[in-house]
């Protein structure tokens, strides 16, 4: 029997799924919220959704909603029909898409990230959910073996964050909140070497052998990385700049480092 549609954000379902936008309540929940048709599919496909909330005014107007909702009923989700201003509520974005999916955080051991021998992205502090959206989508792209977010980054399942990694969380193995020395040991542990990228000082990038395990560390986007994580890095890397900026972006600088790294595991 088809649900009848919410019209309340008083709703039990709709208060605890808008409490998602708040750190304590995700992590209470073991839930975050992905906005939008492609958010939605991304999580749908990858088995990561629990519940859907959708208006249902917009399944007759949108063929890939309903398509999209159809999948996920096969799937056995539970899809929840809620009125256009119930959605609003549950919504990080100021004008959301009419369908918003509740996924469940699934983080693997700390291990399988480097079971892969592939390159690993390391995040230390990075500060700006932006920045660490994008460098998940960048090593997604890269074909990383993973991303380690270090204690101090912004929260990985923050709407902005999941919006800014554009549905890289389903298709690379993150885990958060590692401390420094988790992170030494199982590198150590998996004969990876860890690779600082500094803004000065390192080994030019372009210059050096990105063939073996290297897990790449990059940092917070005032400080760069920590000076007790960089004197125990076995490398420090720095891109080349003969332009006037002292600096790239940290997700820019990301992106440099990891398809230098293609670049030179493909040749």
């Amino acid at each position: 029997m088809e649900r009848e549609e919410i019209g309340s954000s008083r709703n039990p379902l709709v208060k605890e799924a808008a409490a998602l936008k708040l750190k304590k309540e995700r992590q209470r929940q073991g839930l975050y919220l992905a906005e939008g048709v492609r958010q939605t599919e991304e999580a749908v496909a990858a088995a990561a959704a629990e519940k859907i909330f959708y208006v249902p005014a917009a399944y007759a107007e949108q063929p890939r909603l309903a398509a999209l909702l159809e999948k996920a009923a096969a799937q056995r989700i539970e899809l929840i029909p809620v009125s256009e201003a119930v959605l609003k509520k549950i919504a990080d974005e100021k004008t959301p898409q009419p369908v918003i999916a509740l996924c469940a955080v699934k983080e693997p051991p700390l291990e399988k990230i480097f079971a892969q021998g592939k390159p690993v992205a390391v995040l230390d502090a990075v500060a700006d959910p932006g920045n660490v959206g994008s460098i998940l989508r960048t090593a997604a792209a890269a074909g990383a073996g993973g991303a380690v977010l270090l204690d101090g980054c912004a929260d990985l399942y923050a709407p902005k964050t999941v919006r800014s990694a554009m549905g890289a969380l389903y298709h690379l193995p993150c885990v958060t909140g590692v401390k420094e020395e988790e992170l030494i040991s199982a590198a150590e542990e998996a004969g990876y070497e860890l690779a600082a990228c500094v803004p000065q000082g390192g080994r030019n990038l372009y210059k050096s052998d990105l063939r073996g395990r290297l897990a790449f560390i990059l940092g917070n986007e005032a400080n760069g990385v920590r000076p007790s994580l960089a004197a125990r890095a076995e490398e420090h890397l720095c891109i080349p700049m003969p332009g006037r900026s002292e600096s790239l972006n940290v997700a820019a600088a990301a992106a440099v480092v990891l398809f230098e790294a293609v670049r030179q595991r493909e040749r």
